[in-house]
């Protein structure tokens, strides 16, 4: 079955029409989900590369970029366990689109990726570049 975005792509080469569909699914937003969307935006351009550890055997991991995202919600949402994190991803379509998760993984997944990146400093480095970035010139 093909996905809405691969039918009305098909559509936009078919008819030679320009259409956005993110611009489209941004309007449909909350308030709340548009304010997540522009925080990702900015913390977005700071991420440190994350390697993959995927060795081409065995079922693909998800995403690093789609996992830190949603830990990211579960601290912008209030989302306290990530029991609760992983119930609002799959009960919210708007927010597992902005994550980037078509499937929504388990809560120990969640856990394991948490102890990775906490072990790898990935989001101090995230957070380290954006004070050099926006602060660089300034006393803190």
């Amino acid at each position: 079955m093909k996905s809405i975005t691969g039918i009305i792509g098909g559509a936009q080469i078919l008819f030679d029409i320009s259409f956005d569909i993110q611009d489209s699914f941004e309007e449909y937003l909350t308030m709340k989900h548009r304010a997540f969307l522009h925080v990702l935006r900015i913390v977005e351009e700071h991420f440190p590369a994350v390697a993959s550890s995927y060795r081409g055997r065995g079922r693909r991991p998800h995403d690093d970029i789609a996992i830190i995202r949603a830990f990211m919600a579960k601290s912008f949402f209030q989302i306290e366990t990530t029991t609760s994190l992983v119930d609002r991803l799959r009960g919210d379509s708007s927010l597992r689109h902005i994550c980037g998760f078509t499937v929504v993984p388990s809560s120990s997944t969640f856990s394991r990726r948490l102890a990775v990146y906490a072990n790898s400093h990935l989001l101090e480095q995230a957070l380290s570049a954006m004070v050099f970035h926006y602060y660089k010139d300034s006393i803190v």
